[in-house]
């Protein structure tokens, strides 16, 4: 949970989760059921929707864990993987981004 990902980022592409049910599902609908409309990678709980915002220090952090290695390109990621053998996925979960937007409250679930 972090400013928005930045979805086209060459780094990052290969390593998003993609929840194929809302991909293939039609635009507006939960197709899923889980309470998140389009969530193709993510979701924005700043502004309530799919729409994800990138911000520099949710990019930043993502590729830092998640940036495909040995691709010849920026970066690597601690868990990105090699290209032939991928890495981990990550899930954009906006909490904050530049325009102002108040952070959201995560509350815990009780013991």
């Amino acid at each position: 949970m972090d400013g928005g990902i930045e979805l086209t980022h060459p780094d990052l592409a290969a390593s998003l989760w993609t929840n194929y049910v809302e991909l293939n599902g039609v635009v507006g609908v939960d197709d899923d059921s889980n309470g998140y409309v389009d969530d193709v990678h993510g979701y924005s709980f700043v502004n309530g929707s799919a729409n994800i915002v990138p911000h520099y220090h949710g990019t930043h952090v993502a590729g830092t864990v998640a940036a495909v290695n040995n691709n010849g390109i920026g970066v690597s990621g601690v868990a990105g993987g090699s290209g032939a053998k991928p890495g981990v996925k990550i899930m954009s979960c906006a909490v904050f981004e530049d325009s102002g937007g108040l952070p959201v409250i995560c509350w815990a679930l009780p013991r």
